[in-house]
């Protein structure tokens, strides 16, 4: 291996350990205020946690608890529930800048471990559907193929892996279902997280079909569909207004809420002037 593929398999894997490392800091350094982790950037999706006494550096070595390899890469978050650590990765393909292999190999991995000792209790391997978005060296795809951070409501775990679809997973890693939302790729990827409102899990399916989503919990089905989210590689957010609840998404050059019961479009108003967009937004103080 030379050394830039070295160096694109240590970025990658940094990612994914950088954040873990971050979430067992805020369980295990004050245990009493140990909180679960549900989603992407916490409850409220702002990446504030009410754990106190955190270290604010770390390394190898330094406050690091434990250390597990991941059967692949990935750059998704974990997420925390109870005694449980879950995450999702990648291996097969893109696993080197150089030699990136055959896009066939792909495959996902949603993997579960104990939160005190690191240790896998179990891996689900999750074959891809084809084509896939092409890995291409440079920056456009470097993020790889588990970029989507998965959610959970205490019973089913919910992943979004692009073109293979929506998942929902109980606890011990058995598929109860799978959704297509689109077999649109690009070149950037697919990155959005799930959100979950009510009974429903709601998708920003961007890049795969320009549509939000809003999927059964329980089944899969299809509530409700919205047109017009293309070039968005931001996840949704839910925002409390007047005692109710509001869908709001970051778009090309504008920023749109919605009804998360119906899927229609409330209001929007300017936004950042880009044609394409990837950051998710915070509400704090209405």
């Amino acid at each position: 291996m030379n050394r830039q593929s070295y160096l694109g398999r240590t970025i990658l894997w940094k990612s994914c350990l950088a954040c873990l490392a971050a979430v067992l800091a805020i369980g295990f350094t004050n245990p009493a205020t140990a909180e679960d982790w549900t989603r992407f950037r916490g409850t409220d999706s702002s990446g504030k946690a009410e754990a106190t006494g955190l270290p604010t550096t770390w390394d190898s070595q330094k406050n690091i608890v434990w250390s597990t390899d991941l059967p692949g890469l990935g750059t998704s978050s974990p997420i925390i529930l109870g005694s449980r650590i879950y995450v999702t990765c990648y291996s097969g393909y893109a696993e080197s800048i150089d030699a990136p292999g055959e896009m066939e190999k792909l495959k996902r991995h949603l993997v579960c471990l104990d939160r005190d000792s690191g240790k896998i209790i179990w891996t689900k391997d999750i074959e891809s559907k084809m084509p896939e978005s092409q890995y291409v060296s440079g920056n456009s795809s470097r993020h790889g193929y588990a970029s989507s951070t998965p959610t959970t409501d205490g019973q089913r775990l919910y992943v979004f892996f692009g073109v293979s679809g929506a998942y929902a997973f109980d606890l011990e890693g058995n598929v109860l279902w799978n959704t297509d939302l689109g077999s649109d790729n690009h070149g950037w990827g697919s990155a959005t997280s799930p959100l979950l409102y009510k009974d429903t899990v709601i998708i920003n399916a961007s890049v795969e079909s320009g549509n939000l989503f809003a999927l059964d919990k329980a089944t899969g089905k299809v509530v409700w569909k919205t047109e017009g989210t293309k070039k968005s590689w931001s996840s949704p957010i839910l925002v409390d207004v007047g005692g109710k609840q509001e869908i709001v998404i970051n778009l090309p050059k504008k920023l749109a809420g919605f009804n998360p019961d119906t899927g229609e479009e409330l209001w929007h108003c300017q936004g950042i002037p880009d044609g394409y967009i990837c950051p998710t937004l915070v509400a704090n103080d209405d």
